[in-house]
């Protein structure tokens, strides 16, 4: 809800925020509890300081992008990032594009393949830190909306990462009992299961924004002779918007819980877990978790409970859900933006009203954490054609 509440005012600002989010849960669905600890504490020691620590996912390429986000399609993808396997760690090269929060944030968990001609079956997930040798930033893209939140070019140039900063690949997976391919997806989903119904939020707040924006204007302003909000039209407007807003706030809800039981947040709803985070003081935390964080022990537990552990049909819920929240909420809104601008006519054009940046944050929801084509398509993979052996995805 308060990525909703933010995007309805700004998104490039829910965004920024939300981002850092992002690049957590992508070191979370690695479950190596080690490097979490260790990025997690960094984050925490930025906050005390007021130095922040922001987390960055780099994933998209010039030749890839919503199509990494499939194993189904990763192999039609023109990928360019090579980790190449050498004594003590990897050797990285090429670049990512579109990177939200680059330029702004200190971590960057990247995705690189050992293999550019498998890549479904080679994915190296990397933790990076500003002032790597080999690591520099590239340009700043221009954006026609959610300007607050920079999209950077990441450059990787005969970048050394050491073992320590492997936060998984080939060699840690085969410990479990998936494939490559199958546990390569089961991080995916865990990262998009939640970033997408975060994008669901961003969507149902810019639907929100566009809604008060119309409403209000309507209430003030005179049109033959009557206020614009006792017009018939105008009201069936303003009822879609609201209509739009309160499906999309449902979805997202509806995706968080299916989270909460069967995803990423599952662990947290442990009750053990949940009353021993909520009332042990900091310091008992640190000196008896922190330790334990550090164990391989630890991190191999966490992974046979959350890969090995998990039902294919939970992953599936989850993943299906966030894509009917992210495809249903920025659709609406893009739609009340839209609505918002046919009912104030050639006002909505003006900086100060809002509603033409509303329409310019908006657009490009549609577009990350996987195109909603895409996302219908993942809906479909995983709610609709899952009992019916016979329907194959992303087959054209």
């Amino acid at each position: 809800y308060a990525r909703e509440e933010l995007a309805s005012q700004c998104t490039g600002m829910a965004n920024l925020i939300g981002v850092h989010y992002l690049g957590v849960a992508t070191i979370c669905a690695s479950w190596n509890m080690r490097l979490m600890n260790q990025v997690m504490r960094d984050t925490a020691e930025g906050e005390k300081t007021g130095d922040p620590c922001l987390i960055s996912l780099a994933i998209t390429e010039p030749g890839a992008g919503t199509d990494v986000e499939e194993v189904e399609l990763v192999a039609r993808a023109q990928v360019s990032t090579h980790a190449r396997r050498v004594e003590g760690g990897y050797v990285v090269n090429g670049r990512k594009i579109f990177i939200s929060n680059g330029h702004v944030s200190k971590w960057h968990m990247l995705c690189a393949y050992a293999d550019l001609d498998n890549p479904a079956e080679s994915m190296v997930m990397l933790a990076v830190k500003n002032g790597t040798p080999g690591f520099s930033f590239g340009r700043t893209e221009h954006k026609m909306g959610q300007k607050g939140c920079p999209a950077s070019e990441l450059i990787f140039d005969d970048c050394f990462i050491s073992d320590d900063l492997v936060c998984f690949d080939l060699n840690q997976a085969k410990k479990q009992k998936r494939s490559m391919k199958e546990t390569t997806m089961q991080v995916v989903d865990y990262v998009v299961s939640g970033s997408r119904a975060g994008v669901g939020g961003f969507g149902t707040g810019v639907a929100r924004g566009a809604y008060e924006e119309a409403l209000k204007y309507a209430a003030e302003t005179e049109v033959d002779g009557k206020l614009l909000i006792n017009h018939e039209w105008a009201q069936c407007a303003l009822a879609e918007m609201y209509k739009n807003v309160a499906v999309s706030r449902m979805s997202y809800v509806e995706t968080n819980y299916a989270n909460g039981m069967y995803g990423m947040f599952k662990a947290l709803q442990f009750k053990p877990v949940f009353y021993y985070l909520k009332y042990m003081p900091a310091p008992i935390i640190d000196k008896f978790i922190q330790p334990f964080m550090n164990l391989g022990l630890t991190t191999w537990l966490f992974r046979k409970i959350m890969f090995d552990w998990q039902k294919a049909e939970d992953y599936q819920c989850t993943s299906g859900w966030a894509s009917l929240s992210k495809f249903t909420a920025t659709d609406a809104g893009v739609r009340n933006c839209q609505l918002a601008l046919e009912l104030m006519g050639q006002d909505g054009l003006r900086h100060d009203m809002r509603t033409e940046k509303h329409l310019r944050d908006s657009k490009l929801l549609q577009i990350y954490e996987g195109t909603n084509q895409l996302n219908r398509l993942n809906l479909f993979k995983c709610l609709v054609g899952r009992g019916y052996p016979q329907a194959q995805a992303f087959e054209d």
